[in-house]
């Protein structure tokens, strides 16, 4: 779980597995993230941090987990055409 407010945010996390803590990542810092460190356990921890830093900064400095950037394939949903239909009262 991840608070914001004035400014910094606050993420709490007990028994989170690195590959969740990896899509809750995506949602903060708006990219995909893959899970490349081999852990397989739940953890616990929290800390604070400040969501204009680069992304990897507070990460590496409060877990000592490193964001790196890599060229990877990812799945994209593309939408050609929607319509909206009438609904009945």
């Amino acid at each position: 779980m991840t608070i914001e407010n004035s400014g910094q945010a606050k993420t709490v996390a007990m028994a989170e597995s690195m590959s969740n803590f990896a899509e809750h990542l995506i949602r903060h810092i708006h990219q995909p993230v893959f899970d490349k460190t081999g852990l397989t356990g739940t953890y616990d921890f929290q800390f604070i941090w400040d969501p204009d830093a680069p992304a990897s900064a507070p990460f590496e400095k409060a877990l000592g987990l490193k964001l790196d950037r890599h060229k990877a394939p990812v799945d994209i949903l593309v939408i050609d055409h929607a319509e909206k239909k009438p609904v009945e009262n």
